[in-house]
C-alpha cells in the first residue's frame, strides 16, 4: 500500500502501521451506553476548547534518546515505544513512570500501538523467523498480566480463497501485527503472507496483508468487502461495541484502498469520503461510530484522473459524506485518534513549501496547531504528531526537544485539572529486620504528579517516584515516612509509620533438669531481639503431646518471665515437660521442649564381693542398686572401662593370671552417681616340671630322689612310698621337701618305689612319676 508521509514519525519506530486516509459510510445514530447521541461534527462550541495544557515530556527509557506515545486510554495510561540500550521497545507510562514492556527475544525490539483501560497493550514485536532462516520476523502482541502474549499468525490456507489461488499457490507465513483494542479486550490488525504462484519453472511471490481480529480464543480473519479479490487489508480501529474499521485493496500493493465499516455482527461495508475521495484509510473510531483518518482526492482534467498529493484529515459520522477537517496550511493532515467528545488529533504540515508537521486537535469546528496552545512546561518544544487522545482531554504524541531528540509527551488540559488526593492511605508497618518493604502512594487527581519521599520530615535522596522500595531493612530504618505528590494545581501529603524488629533469637535455651524430690527448681532461658520481649511457660504432662500456658501461684512463679521458679518438686512431676514461647513486636518462637527429673541418685543396696577363682575357672561380680530414674551401670579394670559392660553383674570366664584385678563398678542417673570396688585373686594350681628318675647304688650307699615343681606358692611337698610295685603308696615321714634322701641304703629297700604330691591353695595336687630304687650287691 502507499505510505502516506505524514506517517514518517511512527514510521521510524515502528515500520508501516497501515494508517491512511478516512472514511464516511451510511449508518444509523449510534447512542453510548447511557443513551446519549454523539456530538455534532462542528459543535456550537468556542473555535478551542481546552487554550491551556500542562506539557510533560515522558523522556525515553535507559540508554535511549528517541521515543513516541502511540496511545492514551481513559484512565491517562500511555503506550509507544523507545530506544533503549539495545534496541526500540514498547513501553507503558503511569504517574510519571515509563516502564519498559521488554520483547519475546533478547535484543529485539517491540513496539505498543494502542491500549485499554485494562492496561493491556497491543502492537508488534520481531523475533529471528523460524519460518524463513536469516529473516527477521514481527508479530502481533499482547502485554497483559506483566507478559507478552504472541498473537501469531492464522493458517495461510485460509487467508485467500481456493477459487482465487491456483493449485500451484502456497502461501509462506512472514508478519504481523495488532492494530487497535478495545476495552474488552479484542484487538485488531493483520497479517502478512507471501503468496508464490508457480507457472511452469517460473515462481513469483507478492506480499499480502489481510485484515484479522486477535481475541483470547484465537485470530480471525475480517471478511473485507474486496476480499475475494484483496491484494491486502488491515484492521485498523475497533470500538466497545464491537465495531471495526479499516481498508481493503485489490491494487498491487494496495495503493488504493477502500476504506470500510463493519458493525459488530454485520458484514463489512465500503463507505465513501468527503467530496472528490478517490481513496481513504480510517484509522479511530469512537464509541459513537465517529471515524477520523485521512482521504486523498483526486484532480479530473478530461479523461485524465490524477492523484494529488492533497490528503486530508476527516471527520465522518454516519452521513453520506464526511467532513474535511482541512490543514495548518499545508497540503496534507491526517487524523489519528477521536475520543468520545468528538475532539480529532493528528498532524498536518504547515506549509506547502516544506514537510513539516505539527500536532492539531480539532474541536468545535476548528482545526487548531497545538503549539499555538498555551502549554506549561513545553519551552523549547516543538510538538510534532498528536497520536491518542482520550475523553478527558489528554492528548499524546511525539514532539522535538530542545536537543533535537523526539520525545513522547503528554498533554493535560489545565481547565479540568484536579489537585491531587489521597484514594488509599499508606498503612503503618511493622517489619522484621532483612526484610523488604514497597510503599506505594495511591494519589489520584490531574496527572503526571510529582513525587517526593521524606523519613522523619528530612528529604530522602533520589526518591522521586510513586513507590518507594527499602531493601534488606534494618532497625534504623524505623521512622515515620511520607510522600509529598504535587501537580499544577495543588499538592498532598501521605504519611505512615514502619517499625524494625530484630525477631527474638534464643541465645541460651532451657536444659534438661534433674532434682531431689521437695527440692526447688529453677528453668531459664535468655534471649535477644527487640525489647520488649514476652515469655509464657508452658507444661506438658502427656509427653509433650500437648502444652498448656502455666500461670504464677501457689509454689509458681515466673511464669511470664525468662526464669521459671517452682518452690518445690514433687515425686508427681517426673518426666513432665517445659517450654518457653518468647515473643516481640516482630514475630514469636518457641523453646525446644525439657524435660524435668525429679528423683533419688543411685546408693548400693548389695556390693560385690572379692573372688579367688583358679585359673581356667568363672568368676562373677554382683550389685544391687537403688535411685530414681533407673540408674545405669558401668563395669571398670583397674581405671579402664569394660565395653559392653553395663548391667548390674559381670561375668568373666576362663580366667588366667591377666584377669587379677581391681574390678569396680558405677551406677549413674541424672541425680548422681556411686562406685563399689572389689578384688579377683587368680591361682595356679601346682604343676611339675621335671619327675623324679631311678637310682641304682651300691647296698649301704645313700639314694636321694629330686622333683621340680611350679604353680601359686606357696607349694607343699609329700613324699610316698610304694614296695609292692605302686599298688599302694604311703606317706614318708618328715619328706616334705622337694628332695627326698635315703642316708644308707640296704638290699631289703631294692626294688621300692617312690614318688611325690605336690600341693598349693587352689587344692588341685600334682603327682609325680614312681621312682625305682634299685639295690646292688657290690
Amino acid at each position: 500500500m502507499r505510505v502516506n508521509k505524514l506517517l514518517t514519525p511512527i514510521s521510524l519506530i515502528a515500520g508501516a502501521l497501515f494508517l491512511g486516509m478516512s472514511l464516511a459510510y451510511s449508518a444509523e445514530v449510534i447512542l453510548d451506553d447511557q443513551g446519549n447521541p454523539p456530538p455534532p461534527l462542528v459543535a456550537n462550541v468556542p473555535a478551542i476548547g481546552r487554550a491551556s495544557y500542562v506539557f510533560t515530556d515522558l523522556g525515553a527509557l535507559p540508554g535511549g534518546n528517541f521515543s513516541l506515545a502511540a496511545a492514551i486510554n481513559e484512565a491517562g495510561h500511555i503506550t509507544g515505544c523507545s530506544t533503549s540500550n539495545t534496541t526500540t521497545r514498547a513501553f507503558s507510562y503511569f504517574n510519571g513512570t515509563m516502564t519498559d514492556l521488554g520483547a519475546f527475544e533478547a535484543n529485539q525490539a517491540s513496539f505498543g500501538m494502542a491500549i485499554n483501560l485494562g492496561d493491556e497493550v497491543v502492537g508488534r514485536g520481531t523475533f529471528t523467523s523460524s519460518v524463513v532462516k536469516g529473516l527477521l520476523a514481527t508479530t502481533a502482541i499482547a502485554y497483559s498480566t506483566n507478559h507478552f502474549i504472541n498473537l501469531g499468525n492464522v493458517s495461510p490456507n485460509v487467508l485467500i480463497s481456493s477459487s482465487t489461488r491456483s493449485s500451484t499457490s502456497s502461501l509462506r507465513l512472514l508478519n504481523s501485527q495488532a492494530l487497535a483494542i478495545n476495552d474488552t479486550g479484542v484487538a485488531v490488525g493483520n497479517t502478512d503472507s507471501i503468496v508464490t504462484t508457480l507457472s511452469g519453472t517460473t515462481s513469483t511471490e507478492t506480499t499480502r496483508n489481510f485484515a484479522a481480529k486477535f481475541a483470547r480464543g484465537g485470530i480471525a480473519l475480517i471478511q473485507t468487502p474486496n476480499q475475494g479479490i484483496a491484494y491486502s487489508s488491515a484492521a485498523t480501529g475497533i470500538n466497545n461495541s464491537g465495531d471495526i474499521i479499516g481498508w481493503d485493496s485489490f491494487s498491487t500493493g494496495g495503493a488504493y484502498p477502500d476504506g470500510f465499516f463493519m458493525a459488530s455482527g454485520s458484514t463489512a461495508t465500503i463507505i465513501s469520503g468527503p467530496p472528490n475521495t478517490y481513496y481513504l484509510e480510517p484509522l479511530a473510531i469512537n464509541d459513537f461510530d465517529q471515524i477520523t483518518g485521512n482521504a486523498t482526492s483526486i484532480t479530473i482534467s478530461g479523461n485524465s484522473i490524477l492523484e494529488t498529493l492533497t490528503s486530508h484529515a476527516f471527520l465522518s459520522n454516519g452521513a453520506s459524506t464526511g467532513v474535511d477537517l482541512g490543514t495548518l496550511g499545508g497540503n496534507e493532515s491526517v487524523g489519528r485518534s477521536i475520543n468520545n467528545n468528538g475532539d480529532v488529533v493528528g498532524e498536518s504540515t504547515i506549509s506547502n513549501s516544506t514537510f513539516i508537521t505539527h500536532g492539531f486537535i480539532y474541536t468545535g469546528g476548528n482545526m487548531t496547531d497545538l503549539n499555538s496552545l498555551t502549554l506549561t512546561g513545553a519551552a523549547g518544544y516543538v510538538i510534532t504528531s498528536a497520536n491518542g487522545t482520550n475523553s478527558g482531554g489528554q492528548i499524546v504524541g511525539q514532539a522535538t526537544d530542545p536537543n533535537g531528540h523526539g520525545h513522547a509527551y503528554l498533554l493535560t488540559p489545565t481547565s479540568e485539572a484536579t489537585p491531587p488526593s489521597v484514594n488509599t492511605p499508606l498503612a503503618d508497618a511493622l517489619k522484621l529486620k532483612g526484610q523488604s518493604i514497597t510503599l506505594t502512594s495511591d494519589i489520584v487527581g490531574s496527572g503526571p504528579f510529582t513525587y517526593k519521599w521524606f523519613k522523619n520530615k528530612v528529604a530522602m535522596a533520589n526518591q522521586s517516584n510513586a513507590t518507594l522500595t527499602l531493601t534488606n531493612l534494618q532497625v534504623g530504618n524505623t521512622g515515620n515516612y511520607s510522600v509529598t505528590a504535587a501537580n499544577l494545581v495543588g499538592d498532598i501529603s501521605d504519611e505512615m509509620r514502619l517499625t524494625v524488629v530484630i525477631p527474638p533469637a534464643i541465645s541460651n535455651p532451657p536444659v534438661n533438669t534433674a532434682v531431689l524430690v521437695g527440692k526447688p527448681v529453677k528453668l531459664s532461658v535468655t534471649a535477644t531481639g527487640t525489647a520488649p520481649i514476652a515469655y509464657q511457660w508452658q507444661i506438658s504432662t502427656d509427653g509433650g503431646n500437648t502444652f498448656t500456658n502455666i500461670t504464677n501461684g501457689g509454689n509458681v512463679t515466673g511464669a511470664n518471665l525468662s526464669t521459671l521458679s517452682l518452690g518445690n518438686s514433687l515425686q508427681g512431676m517426673d518426666g513432665q515437660q517445659f517450654q518457653c514461647i518468647i515473643t516481640n513486636a516482630g514475630s514469636s518462637l518457641t523453646s525446644e521442649p525439657v524435660t524435668l527429673t525429679v528423683g533419688a541418685p543411685p546408693k548400693f543396696t548389695a556390693v560385690p564381693a572379692n573372688l579367688v577363682e583358679v585359673v581356667g575357672q568363672d568368676a562373677t561380680f554382683s550389685a544391687t542398686v537403688s535411685g530414681s530414674p533407673a540408674p545405669t551401670f558401668q563395669w571398670f579394670k583397674g581405671k579402664n572401662a569394660l565395653n559392653g559392660e553395663t548391667n548390674s553383674t559381670l561375668s568373666l570366664t576362663n580366667v588366667q593370671a591377666i584377669s587379677a584385678d581391681t574390678y569396680s563398678v558405677t551406677a549413674t542417673n541424672v541425680l548422681g552417681s556411686a562406685t563399689v570396688k572389689a578384688t579377683l585373686k587368680i591361682i595356679a594350681p601346682a604343676s611339675i616340671t621335671k619327675q623324679p628318675i631311678n637310682v641304682s647304688v651300691v647296698s649301704g650307699k645313700p639314694a636321694k630322689f629330686a622333683v621340680t615343681a611350679v604353680g601359686t606358692a606357696k607349694l607343699t611337698y609329700q613324699w610316698q612310698m610304694s614296695t609292692d610295685g605302686g599298688t599302694t603308696w604311703a606317706d614318708i615321714p618328715k619328706a616334705t621337701t622337694a628332695t627326698y634322701s635315703i642316708s644308707k641304703t640296704a638290699a631289703l629297700m631294692d626294688g621300692q618305689q617312690f614318688r611325690c604330691i605336690v600341693n598349693n591353695a587352689a587344692a588341685a595336687p600334682a603327682t609325680s612319676n614312681a621312682a625305682t630304687l634299685t639295690i646292688n650287691s657290690q
